[in-house]
């Protein structure tokens, strides 16, 4: 498949805009050795880094995102994730705390 072009990144997410300024990215180039290549730094690649990197704290874990970390879905969603959908129409929403546990 060829891509010829992406769709284009605004920037737009106001938690990273209001950080002081971020340094220089490491960008990858050339030849990179690792034990484990991770390929997207949202919520799932930086669970699998870290928790290799707990397991085996002498590997090589090289993390990449075609993006800044932080500035792509789960940085834009104000990184709050939730295990199941609100609903905001059921009777009960926010309502009650028991029903909100359980």
């Amino acid at each position: 498949m060829k891509i010829d072009r992406l769709p284009k990144m605004d920037d737009n997410n106001g938690w990273l805009n209001i950080l002081p300024p971020l340094p220089e990215p490491d960008l990858a180039s050339g030849a990179i050795q690792s034990d484990f290549a991770i390929v997207g730094a949202g919520y799932a690649g930086l669970a699998v880094a870290r928790r290799l990197g707990e397991l085996l704290p002498d590997c090589r874990i090289l993390l990449l995102d075609a993006g800044r970390v932080g500035n792509n879905a789960a940085g834009r969603s104000s990184g709050f994730a939730i295990d199941q959908a609100h609903n905001i129409r059921a009777k009960d929403f926010a309502g009650v705390i028991d029903a909100e546990r359980e």
